[in-house]
C-alpha cells in the first residue's frame, strides 16, 4: 500500500471513530500473565485507539486542534499520528495536516509515583508528515528545514528540524512515557507535540491524561 493511501485509509478511520458520541474504547485483543512489578505487558496493548479533538498549545502552524491515534501491533510495533484541524471540534472540513511516526515499544513496570501507570519507551524508526490545506503547504516550507512539502502528500520528517514540531532523528529516537489500561481504554501521560511522550527521561510523565 502507497504512503499515500496509508494517509488515507488513516484520516477515514480518524474521522469516524472520532464523530462518535463519547471516548472511543481500546480494542484488547491479546491477555498474557503479569510482569515482574506491572499488571500488563506490551503483548496486552495489542490494538488501537483514537482520541476527542484535543485543543493544542503548539503543534504545526495555522491549527489549534488535533485528534491522536495509536496502533499496537504483534512484534511490538506502533504506529501514533496526530490529524491537525484548523478549528475546535476536529471537522473535516477543517482538516489541515497529518503527522506520523512509526517504531517499536517496550513496556516495563509500574511506576513510582502509581500503582496502576507502567512506563512505556518507543523507539521511533521513520516520521511523516503531510500538508492538507494550501496554507499548511506554506506554513511546513517555511518552518522545516527539508521544504517542497505538497499538498496531500506525505514527505518524511525524520533527520530533519521542523520548529513547530518535535522531530526524531538517529541520535534521538527514543520517546519516554507512562501508559495505564482500564475500563477498556488505554491512557498514556500527555505528549509533547508530535511524539507519543517525551525525548528526556527526566521530564516522563507521572500521570496518563491522554485516553484512547
Amino acid at each position: 500500500m502507497s504512503r499515500l493511501k496509508q494517509v488515507q485509509s488513516w484520516l477515514v478511520l480518524g474521522l469516524v471513530i472520532s464523530a462518535l458520541p463519547g471516548c472511543p474504547a481500546k480494542t484488547k485483543t491479546s491477555e498474557s500473565d503479569s510482569t515482574s512489578g506491572g499488571t500488563f505487558t506490551a503483548a496486552d496493548l495489542i490494538g488501537s485507539g483514537t482520541s476527542a479533538c484535543i485543543a493544542a498549545t503548539g503543534g504545526v502552524p495555522g491549527t489549534n486542534h488535533y485528534v491522536s491515534t495509536i496502533a499496537f501491533t504483534a512484534g511490538n510495533n506502533f504506529t501514533y499520528t496526530q490529524m491537525w484541524y484548523s478549528a475546535a471540534g476536529c471537522s473535516p472540513v477543517n482538516y489541515a495536516a497529518f503527522y506520523e511516526i512509526i517504531g517499536t515499544y517496550t513496556v516495563g513496570g509500574v511506576i513510582s509515583a502509581s500503582s496502576s501507570l507502567q512506563s512505556i519507551t518507543f523507539t521511533v524508526n521513520s516520521s511523516y508528515l503531510a500538508p492538507y490545506s494550501a496554507a499548511n503547504v506554506t506554513y511546513i516550507n517555511a518552518f522545516c528545514s527539508n521544504p517542497s512539502y505538497v499538498l496531500g502528500t506525505l514527505r518524511t520528517t525524520y533527520m530533519a528540524t521542523c520548529s513547530f514540531v518535535t522531530t526524531p532523528n538517529s541520535a534521538n529516537k527514543t520517546v519516554y512515557n507512562v501508559v495505564g489500561m482500564g475500563g477498556g481504554h488505554l491512557s498514556i501521560g500527555a505528549p509533547d507535540e508530535g511524539i507519543s511522550g517525551t525525548f528526556s527521561s527526566g521530564s516522563v510523565p507521572t500521570t496518563a491524561t491522554l485516553t484512547f
